[in-house]
């Protein structure tokens, strides 16, 4: 009978940790400032008179997006569970910028995305089109 019970209370552990397992994501993509280094197969580099680099931070708290597309501070939110990530009202300031071309393709992305992957010191974005839409480096 005792073996039973120990039996029972080892498998019901098991059955609520495997359920709640899947909705941790990943501890490192969370508060973490991610500089964006490759955008749909390019690498980026920061152009010389950049004021701050393309990133994000996804907080844990409220499950809020932040971070710089390049011209313009974004925010927004953003939801994930296993390994599928996707970010909702997204929204930027808007300063008016000459050359916006990389900024509207990464908001694009964001938009766009439905998976994730850290790897090391790496989180990479997928969408429909494209595994690794976009590569982020953790800044240390």
């Amino acid at each position: 009978m005792k073996r039973i019970l120990i039996t029972s209370m080892a498998l019901c552990c098991l059955f609520f940790a495997r359920g709640t397992m899947g909705d941790t994501p990943n501890t490192q993509l969370l508060d973490t400032y991610w500089r964006l280094v490759e955008l749909n197969g390019k690498e980026l580099k920061p152009a010389a008179n950049e004021k701050e680099e393309i990133h994000i931070i996804l907080k844990k708290e409220g499950n809020l997006l932040e971070g710089f597309a390049g011209c313009n501070s974004i925010g927004g939110s953003y939801e994930v569970k296993d390994n599928h990530l996707t970010f909702a009202n997204v929204i930027g300031t808007m300063v008016s910028c000459p050359e916006t071309e990389i900024e509207n393709l990464f908001l694009e992305i964001l938009k766009s995305t439905e998976t994730y992957s850290v790897n090391g010191s790496m989180l990479t974005l997928g969408n429909k089109e494209m595994a690794a839409a976009a590569k982020f480096m953790k800044k240390k």
